[in-house]
């Protein structure tokens, strides 16, 4: 499977799951679907800081989302370095709080966050593959000052 096929499952995926609904807005204009698809895709369909799975959270009735690390409001960007899939009940504890503030939080309430601040890293670091409306499909790649793309078809 090439990059522009894969790119094309994750996206039907994510629709598929309820990530992402009739290719609506749903008031989160700030990314495009595509892109949420593949950063969804990246971390595995799955919560950066509890680990919930979309299936878990769709039968529970919690929504998947995206947050950004380094929240908005303290100088975070849009950048896939940044941007990190999470359950919508994780999402909202986090608020604006960065990674070491909300792992101080949970640790607070008694949650044990050993794994996660690895988990997060891990999963922000990996490049994504996004496909235009005219199929092209580009690699985003985080790194220190942004990110690179680079065309691959």
């Amino acid at each position: 499977m090439n990059h522009h096929d894969q790119t094309a499952v994750d996206e039907a995926a994510a629709m598929h799951i309820g990530l992402i609904r009739d290719k609506t807005w749903y008031g989160q204009h700030w990314i495009r679907d595509n892109k949420r698809a593949a950063i969804y895709s990246r971390d595995g369909y799955a919560c950066a800081y509890c680990g919930i799975t979309s299936e878990s959270a769709e039968r529970q009735g919690i929504r998947m989302t995206l947050d950004h690390v380094h929240p908005r409001e303290l100088g975070g960007t849009h950048n896939v370095g940044n941007l990190v899939t999470a359950c919508l009940v994780c999402n909202c504890a986090k608020q604006s709080k960065g990674l070491r503030a909300f792992l101080k939080y949970l640790r607070g309430i008694g949650i044990q966050t050993a794994g996660i601040a690895k988990r997060v890293r891990r999963q922000k670091a990996k490049s994504i593959f996004v496909t235009s409306a005219k199929g092209q499909i580009t690699k985003v790649t985080p790194t220190a000052e942004g990110e690179i793309r680079k065309r691959v078809s």
